[in-house]
């Protein structure tokens, strides 16, 4: 690549990580324009990675502002660029992104069925941490479709995974969703141990 194109992808980089930052910081306007920008950068240069990243942080945006639609279709373009690039891990994660944003639209079944699936490509990827949340996101669904059983059994195994990982906040919403579950089936002490 010339110096030119070198230095715009790297400013695409750039803006698209300072556009992360402030979806983080809950700044959601200054994101989406630095997504943007980001995004047409890596589009006009070609770069399919990038450009896949940038439109699954653009969902997240979305996401985090209660835009689902907008979240949705952010990621499945996502997706469609990421099984070109065939990397399976970043396939993985958009498609539990995408299976977040079905359980919340209330398309249950959709939802158990690929997260169940994803949460074991994780697992066969040797993906503990990764599995271990599409775990959570598995047993929530349960929980919301009245499956207590399973959504106490994957939310156990969503617990053992993110203690293994040094991610406080997995821990954490591993945590309280096994809590919520207890306290549905009144079972007090487990409960109160999770909260």
């Amino acid at each position: 690549l010339s110096r030119r194109v070198t230095d715009s992808v790297g400013e695409a980089d750039l803006r698209a990580n300072a556009g992360w930052v402030r979806h983080r910081m809950g700044d959601f306007p200054e994101a989406l324009a630095d997504l943007r920008y980001a995004l047409r950068r890596a589009r006009r240069h070609g770069v399919l990675r990038l450009t896949a990243q940038i439109l699954n942080d653009i969902g997240a945006v979305y996401y985090a502002m209660g835009r689902l639609p907008e979240a949705l279709a952010s990621y499945e373009k996502s997706l469609e660029l990421k099984e070109i690039i065939g990397d399976r891990y970043t396939v993985l994660q958009t498609l539990n992104n995408i299976e977040i944003v079905h359980k919340d639209q209330g398309q249950l079944p959709l939802a158990l069925s690929i997260l169940k699936q994803v949460a074991m490509e994780f697992e066969q990827l040797g993906e503990s941490h990764m599995a271990a949340i599409a775990y959570g996101e598995l047993g929530d669904v349960l929980f919301l479709s009245n499956r207590m059983r399973l959504a106490l059994a994957c939310q156990r195994r969503s617990v053992a995974g993110c203690r293994a990982a040094p991610d406080a906040y997995s821990q954490g919403v591993a945590l309280l969703r096994l809590g919520k579950i207890y306290k549905s089936r009144r079972s007090w002490p487990p409960a109160v141990r999770c909260m």
